[in-house]
């Protein structure tokens, strides 16, 4: 999606560049045709206004950069942030199965234990035993707190994406009307001057 609006904006950028090129080329022919003077003066002002709605077009670029594509890159940045924890709670969840297992063996090791009556190699299995369970119990408070806290957020991010999402599509078409009405007015600007220049 990233890729599409950079694409958008590169090629407004490119459009609005060549109208200036082509108002360039204008002022070229004014220029050479200097022996109608009237048509001359026009002619200049027509090149004028190409090159000032070609700018404006580029200011307008920027400010829907601004308005739109900002808001749309924070949330691309919110979905890249919910892939890294949800790979961050796959790791716990694969750290808690691998504490689950070692507990698992543990307790069967000390059950071997006791039925050798070797008291220190009991007590040793029994604190092997514990530190077990100490260690999967944090690992699943923290994965709990974890998940909970994701949930939490996805909720929160989701409801706001939505609202997010229809403000940016909203302002994106405001901006478009507002931004095609004020050039539709420059472009009718340059039309009234070609007709002035062919009179």
């Amino acid at each position: 999606m990233r890729a599409e609006l950079d694409t958008l904006v590169a090629r407004r950028q490119e459009h609005s560049l060549a109208i200036v090129d082509l108002a360039r080329s204008l002022y070229e022919i004014a220029a050479t045709e200097s022996d109608f003077s009237s048509f001359d003066f026009n002619l200049g002002q027509i090149v004028k206004n190409f090159t000032e709605n070609s700018k404006f077009d580029l200011e307008r670029v920027d400010y829907e950069t601004a308005k739109v594509i900002e808001p749309i890159t924070y949330i691309l940045g919110m979905c890249d942030s919910i892939k890294r924890v949800i790979k961050t709670m796959e790791t716990m969840r694969s750290d808690k199965e691998d504490l689950t297992a070692k507990l698992t063996s543990t307790k069967q090791n000390l059950e071997k234990l006791r039925k050798g009556k070797n008291e220190d190699k009991i007590r040793l299995g029994e604190v092997a035993v514990t530190d077990a369970e100490s260690k999967l119990h944090s690992c699943e408070e923290n994965l709990k707190a974890t998940e909970d806290l994701f949930l939490k957020e996805v909720e929160r991010f989701e409801q706001e994406r939505k609202l997010d999402l229809e403000e940016i599509m909203r302002q994106f078409i405001s901006i478009r009307i507002e931004s095609a009405a004020l050039l539709a007015k420059g472009w009718q600007d340059a039309k009234n001057l070609v007709a002035e220049s062919l009179k």
